[in-house]
């Protein structure tokens, strides 16, 4: 099962579901949801392989979209073919960990009150519930303080996550990689082994803040693509993610279930970073955005005035349009580079398990936490 595109006022995420030994499509959404039922109650369960990256455009995986013809993406798209593909998903929130709070405690954004990537899931889940006393997070507690953190953690009032639920009813989960939604979920003993990273706490600064009060000044520079890294040296802790995860299979051969492996990445997320190899993958000519294309048709009066904040801070044009094209085309084909690296890093964790014995009676998950605009902040 994928699901990509949304309009591009709104940012763009995608899903791909597959499921080894399931018979129908319809199984999908009750298979997934009654996984941890299933184990409580001695039925058939199932295991999960979730592989997970950061803001890819969902475009480039949807059969439908121009885009899908502009970079190779073999793995995910025979992912694709062997499950349901969806067209429309949408992201609960387009910042990293309020997304991913809300996709690991499967609530909405203004329910969890997790606005921003400072604010995630505050305390342990359930703690308070089950105590009185919330367990608070020390990553909050550092970012603001110990009254504050309790009041969030009582506004949030989150019960579990899929890791506590799954975990509860036997289901074995080994988190590697990006996780990013707080609530000690690093600290739990039955993921240390895994070393999971990313506290879901983003630091705060003067820029933050400035957004609620609509100063627009530049918080990052102008984009400029690394175009000649050498493809270990992209995002070295990504690499070291899917070694961990083969590793896991390797180890686990035709592993007892019921069992669920998050293997996440930060690719394809800015900055901007490619080689010649990377981008071969990608097609000649890619498009520039509209704004640059027609300027005219995309006035400052005519934006919302949140994409107009955004344009200004990431620095991706001027009100006279001072960004030249093969700049702007040299950040789309590098984007697009790290989207075919992102295939191929999760493509190698999926043939693995399949080596090891480990797709039998399994959910084969892929999505992103978000979109990218990658330079189409103004349309």
């Amino acid at each position: 099962m994928y699901a990509s595109a949304m309009p591009r006022s709104t940012i763009p995420t995608l899903l791909l579901v597959c499921l080894w030994g399931v018979a129908s499509a319809e199984d999908v959404g009750s298979r997934v949801a009654s996984t941890a039922s299933s184990v409580s109650q001695g039925k058939k369960s199932y295991n999960i392989l979730f592989l997970m990256c950061d803001s890819m455009d969902g475009r480039v995986l949807d059969p439908t979209s121009p885009w899908s013809g502009y970079v190779e993406m073999p793995y995910l798209r025979s992912l694709a073919s062997q499950g349901v593909n969806f067209v429309s998903a949408y992201t609960n929130n387009p910042q990293c960990a309020p997304s991913r709070s809300s996709m690991f405690t499967g609530r909405y954004t203004h329910q969890i009150k997790a606005w921003s990537n400072e604010k995630p899931i505050v305390a342990t889940p359930g703690s308070g519930i089950q105590s009185g006393k919330w367990e608070l997070d020390e990553h909050c507690i550092k970012n603001y303080d110990e009254a504050l953190c309790t009041k969030f953690a009582q506004q949030q009032n989150v019960s579990a996550t899929f890791v506590d639920t799954l975990s509860e009813q036997g289901v074995k989960v080994a988190l590697f990689g990006r996780v990013d939604v707080g609530g000690n979920i690093l600290k739990r003993p039955d993921q240390q082994a895994y070393k999971p990273w990313a506290t879901g706490f983003h630091k705060r600064s003067l820029q933050t803040v400035a957004r609620a009060a609509d100063i627009r000044k530049y918080t990052k520079r102008r984009p400029s693509p690394w175009q000649h890294l050498p493809t270990k040296l992209i995002y070295p802790n990504d690499w070291h993610t899917i070694s961990s995860c083969m590793k896991w299979f390797e180890e686990n051969k035709q592993a007892a279930g019921p069992w669920m492996l998050y293997c996440s990445l930060v690719l394809p997320h800015p900055p901007y970073q490619c080689n010649s190899g990377t981008e071969a993958a990608v097609v000649k000519s890619v498009p520039t955005p509209q704004w640059f294309t027609r300027p005219k048709d995309f006035p400052e009066s005519a934006m919302h005035p949140y994409d107009s904040y955004m344009s200004a801070s990431k620095a991706m044009l001027d009100e006279q349009g001072q960004f030249k094209q093969d700049l702007l085309e040299r950040n789309m084909r590098c984007w697009l580079a790290m989207c075919n690296q992102t295939d191929t890093m999760l493509g190698q964790v999926w043939a693995k398990a399949g080596e090891t014995g480990n797709l039998e009676n399994t959910i084969v998950i892929f999505t992103s936490d978000h979109g990218e605009l990658h330079m189409e902040h103004r349309q």
